[in-house]
């Protein structure tokens, strides 16, 4: 437990402690991690609803999908590394399954006296899915080229959720362009937030274009998986 590893007055760190466990270097690195005294408490998240509550159906529904091979959005985490485009937007996609990208929702999560608005519009909380589909310049940029309407319908709670709709809708690489798009309209509102910059909707959704093409000449660079077979010459 994280308590024990705490001073008596529960301010600090007991460091002699912490680095009889965990050795000097790993333990100076604990001990450098601040306590906060006024955040939320701890508690167990059950990651297979999307409440974090776990109840026995969720639970018989998630032993049932395992014992037959598929796991909660298990076709969301197979179609992440089939992506046609960078690694680091594979990984972007990934922290979207995982919802761990730093809105102001997750922030004000660990942080209580965090805001959870959202600093462009301050009309909602900043969720994931406001970010990247419901916030008019982000939609500006999905609609730009006229992406299939049906990419709009549904109400989601979750990123997770809305792809693998996508992905009954658009083919592999239209699907890699989408989230590449995705990937350019976070950027894009982190550029606002932290530069105050704002970019037209065609220039977020034309750059994955130029993306592609690194993605094109990454591939030409690297090893094949399985290397050719060598021609004999007569």
């Amino acid at each position: 437990m994280v308590s024990e590893l705490l001073n008596d007055s529960r301010d600090g760190w007991h460091e002699n402690r912490v680095k009889e466990l965990y050795g000097d270097y790993l333990g100076d690195q604990i001990c450098k991690i601040p306590v906060i005294h006024n955040g939320p408490n701890d508690k167990l998240i059950w990651f297979s609803n999307p409440n974090g509550s776990f109840t026995t159906k969720s639970g018989y529904s998630w032993l049932t999908l395992k014992h037959i091979g598929y796991g909660p959005h298990q076709v969301f985490w197979r179609l992440t590394w089939k992506l046609q485009t960078l690694p680091k937007i594979r990984i972007f996609c990934l922290r979207l399954g995982h919802e761990i990208l730093p809105t102001n929702e997750k922030i004000a999560s660990i942080q209580s006296d965090f805001d959870s608005s959202c600093p462009r519009c301050g009309l909602e909380k900043e969720t994931l899915i406001h970010a990247l589909k419901k916030f008019p310049m982000a939609r500006a940029v999905l609609m730009h080229r006229g992406l299939n309407n049906n990419l709009f319908e549904g109400d989601y709670n979750r990123c997770c959720d809305w792809i693998e709709g996508a992905v009954q809708l658009l083919d592999k690489k239209a699907l890699s362009y989408f989230i590449t798009v995705l990937w350019n309209i976070w950027n894009g509102r982190n550029n606002r937030i932290f530069r105050g910059v704002e970019e037209e909707a065609k220039t977020t959704w034309e750059r994955p274009a130029s993306l592609s093409h690194d993605f094109r000449i990454f591939n030409l660079l690297e090893n094949p998986v399985l290397p050719r077979k060598s021609e004999d010459k007569a």
